[in-house]
């Protein structure tokens, strides 16, 4: 079959694209999360845990080991991870290609797993999600540009 999947995700948006030999790379599905793009404070419902300090009577406020915004987009990766793995046991794609900024790659690359990850062919460091898929292809290493385009040709 020979089919790619292009990821191209950020912390709120993701879209996933397929190119088939012969057929033009096209857009298989789109993901937000939306309550990555409300602000921190908005999505906070409780004023954080208070502790008592080790040594005296003093109090402080407590914070969470990870920020609201790295939680989301965490979840957001394995949401994404999630669909990537429905399509790689179903036998919907071959090979993988990932395109997100480098924080949230680390995100994706954390939820595929290795049985996603070992299919990956090539990453690109970029935050593009949003460009059109000609832009998105030119963003990937050269010779898997040629290799998408004489699949479309």
């Amino acid at each position: 079959m020979n089919t790619v999947w292009i990821v191209a995700a950020n912390r709120t948006d993701a879209r996933i694209f397929e190119s088939r030999r012969g057929e033009n790379i096209e857009e298989l599905e789109t993901f937000i999360c939306s309550e990555a793009r409300q602000p921190d404070r908005a999505s906070l419902t409780d004023a954080p845990g208070r502790s008592h300090d080790r040594l005296g009577t003093a109090r402080h406020s407590m914070e969470p080991h990870t920020g609201l915004a790295d939680q989301l987009a965490q979840r957001f990766a394995r949401q994404i991870a999630g669909r990537v793995e429905r399509g790689r046991t179903d036998n919907a794609w071959d090979e993988l290609v990932l395109v997100a900024g480098p924080e949230f790659l680390g995100h994706l690359r954390e939820a595929l797993g290795s049985h996603c990850m070992q299919h990956v062919i090539a990453e690109c460091h970029k935050n593009i999600v949003t460009e059109d898929i000609p832009a998105i292809v030119a963003a990937l290493p050269e010779q898997l540009q040629h290799r998408l385009q004489s699949r479309a040709e």
